[in-house]
């Protein structure tokens, strides 16, 4: 029972399982006594992974009520090695679910008084399905260098890029009637806000004229 049995995965380095599989065998099998042994091991990597992710965004505008229609939602993501495709697909896409949520819907209330007044799904609104746009998702696959399997982080670049994404391409859209966007969601009565008041200061200019 004191034979050491050694295991070496292949393709790392200094990784090892020894005596593991006889102790267990040992005390589960053979009903023997455990001796008093405690085994510790420690791993740090060099560094972390990092992945990356550039995103686009085609939206319409209605100009009378403020709403947004994001038309098509594109994002590159390259998060190194994909184990299983299917499921990095819906990582990201729940990602940018998410993300269409942060950017068009989906804020935190309080009156005067400091009540929250979205305490429940009833008044918080979250993305539906019908909110979510078709997305086209493209896998960019450069291995890490910094761990066996070549993988890095996923599913953030789904989540934190589109507010951004949709808030510059409805700016962009505005662009003639220099409206920007420095708050989240862009929400439609944010929207006819900023146009009314764009169009006053256009409406002054002139009149300055």
């Amino acid at each position: 029972l004191g034979r050491i049995v050694r295991f070496i995965l292949k393709g790392t380095i200094g990784l090892a399982v020894a005596g593991a599989l006889t102790l267990w065998i040992a005390f589960m099998v053979l009903g023997a006594d455990l001796p008093d042994h405690e085994a510790l091991g420690q791993y740090e990597p060099p560094t972390v992974t990092w992945s990356y992710a550039a995103n686009a965004a085609i939206v319409e505008i209605d100009p009378e009520t403020g709403v947004v229609r994001i038309e098509h939602y594109v994002e590159v993501h390259d998060a190194g090695v994909l184990l299983n495709p299917m499921l990095a697909d819906g990582q990201v896409m729940g990602g940018i679910a998410q993300g269409v949520g942060g950017g068009l819907l989906e804020s935190i209330v309080y009156d005067a008084d400091g009540q929250l007044l979205t305490g429940s799904f009833l008044d918080y609104a979250l993305p539906r399905a019908r909110d979510i746009p078709p997305v086209t998702i493209i896998h960019h696959q450069s291995p890490s260098p910094l761990n066996a399997l070549g993988v890095k982080g996923l599913g953030e670049g789904g989540a934190i890029a589109p507010p951004v994404v949709i808030a510059n391409a409805v700016a962009d859209a505005l662009g003639p009637r220099a409206v920007e966007f420095n708050a989240l969601p862009l929400r439609a009565e944010a929207i006819r806000v900023a146009l009314l008041e764009a169009q006053r200061t256009a409406l002054g200019a002139d009149y300055a004229d």
